[in-house]
């Protein structure tokens, strides 16, 4: 009986040895049938440059709402609703301008460097 469990667990071990041959051979094939000389395969970023897009379509879109929904009026609210006259008033009305025009730079700032 030892000897019948000795022989099954010597032909397990062989067979995982052959598993494990089969499987390097399939990895040094497929390593040199990528292996030109272009590289074109190792330098391939297309999938990790569209998903970084996404996430950078995604973040505009969120500071524009945001940016224009929220801080432009709230902004614009306070300042109709403070007692400011003359010189101070005039200054303090660029404000949402100045809201604006951030939102815009920070919305193509990132969409330019890409290009």
């Amino acid at each position: 009986m030892a000897m019948l469990f000795a022989l099954v667990v010597a032909y397990a071990q062989a067979g995982k040895r052959r598993f494990v041959a089969r499987v390097r051979l399939g990895y040094r094939l497929a390593e040199s049938a990528f292996e030109a000389e272009d590289r074109s395969f190792a330098r391939a970023t297309r999938g990790q440059a569209s998903g970084n897009l996404v996430s950078l379509v995604v973040g505009v879109a969120v500071a524009v709402i945001v940016g224009v929904g929220v801080a432009i009026p709230i902004t614009n609210d306070v300042i109709q609703q403070s007692n400011l006259t003359g010189i101070t008033a005039t200054i303090v009305g660029f404000i949402p301008v100045m809201l604006g025009v951030l939102i815009f730079v920070a919305t193509v700032g990132p969409i330019m460097a890409r290009t």
